[in-house]
């Protein structure tokens, strides 16, 4: 039931393109010779900035500023609720976008105080190897792991590189790639509509190859993936995710 029309959910209401009409029956579909209109949304697959502009301009057109008259009565109660939903879903929207445009610094931050802190380990492992004198004792009990002379490194697989998305070739569906790893068998797909960082993610499925058409997206959305390389020696990270409007 929706607080704003009661009648909704009744006969006169028709979903997916969705129609509001009055709720008169078909013999009350006239009045005075004047046919009673239905309203026509198609918010179902607007973004959430093309919300934001409908519903900023019903506000604006059914409480217009004085001295201007409401073209519709009885409405300020109604458009007061739908401005205080709007309010909130700019605010969102706003926090949202922030966000978005932060993450390439803050991507680049991350990776440069991991790289410096890569290069510290490797100057402690260095001193720690000379005060120790090699001495394997010492060294394990100092947190290190011990290299033999027949040790293979294992193939764990890497964080995958340049994830980058495109448009499908049937609608609702997005084509995804990235640098393959060697050490992968298999490369797991995750997508969400949610938040970038937390998601939730869902897998869409695992593959032999570094691409994948993903389908039975809503077209209009915005999509993030992320992928991770799964090897015989385990999983690697998850890539950084990437994100389009789907077609």
């Amino acid at each position: 039931m929706d607080p704003h029309n009661p009648r909704y959910g009744e006969e006169g209401a028709i979903y997916g393109q969705i129609y509001y009409s009055a709720g008169a029956s078909e013999n009350q579909q006239t009045m005075k010779g004047k046919h009673m209109a239905e309203i026509k949304l198609s918010t179902s697959r607007m973004t959430p900035p093309e919300v934001i502009d409908t519903a900023t301009k019903l506000a604006g057109m059914l409480a217009p500023e004085a001295p201007k008259l409401p073209p519709i009565p009885n409405m300020a109660g109604t458009v007061a609720d739908l401005n205080a939903k709007l309010t909130a879903a700019i605010a969102a929207n706003d926090a949202y976008e922030a966000a978005k445009a932060s993450l390439p610094g803050l991507r680049s931050a991350r990776d440069l105080a991991a790289q410096e802190l890569k290069d510290e380990i490797g100057i402690t492992a260095k001193a720690a190897a000379k005060e120790s004198k090699g001495d394997p004792v010492m060294l394990q009990n100092g947190g290190f792991e011990i290299a033999s002379a027949t040790h293979v490194p294992s193939p764990v697989p890497n964080q995958l590189q340049n994830l980058a998305l495109g448009e499908g070739k049937a609608p609702g569906s997005v084509e995804a790639g990235c640098n393959p790893d060697p050490n992968a068998v298999t490369y797991e797909w995750q997508t969400t509509t949610g938040d970038a960082m937390n998601g939730p993610y869902v897998t869409f499925k695992s593959t032999t190859a570094a691409s994948v058409t993903i389908t039975g997206l809503t077209s209009g959305q915005r999509v993030w993936v992320r992928v991770r390389a799964v090897g015989t020696k385990g999983e690697g990270p998850w890539s950084d995710p990437a994100n389009k409007i789907v077609p």
